[in-house]
């Protein structure tokens, strides 16, 4: 069975290093995440998932609905607003 790895990291400098790897745009940009996060009233994260050969850079925003559960959003449905 094919496995898919994924880890949490940081929106930072680090961040925009991975980034500027691979396509991307504004979207992915930590200056961008830490604005839209502001305006959605939730925490900046970054998700990055491999599989085989492949990577994956999500920027997400959580946002915490009470004290047991969370609301993931991703930014190019938040963003800009």
């Amino acid at each position: 069975m094919d496995t898919v790895q994924v880890d949490y990291i940081a929106i930072d400098a680090e961040w925009d290093k991975k980034v500027s790897n691979h396509h991307f745009d504004i979207y992915h940009l930590s200056g961008w995440i830490a604005a839209s996060a502001v305006i959605d009233k939730g925490k900046p994260q970054g998700i990055i998932a491999h599989y085989k050969n492949k990577e994956i850079l999500l920027p997400i925003i959580i946002r915490d609905i009470d004290s047991e559960h969370w609301m993931l959003l991703p930014l190019m449905v938040t963003g800009g607003r």
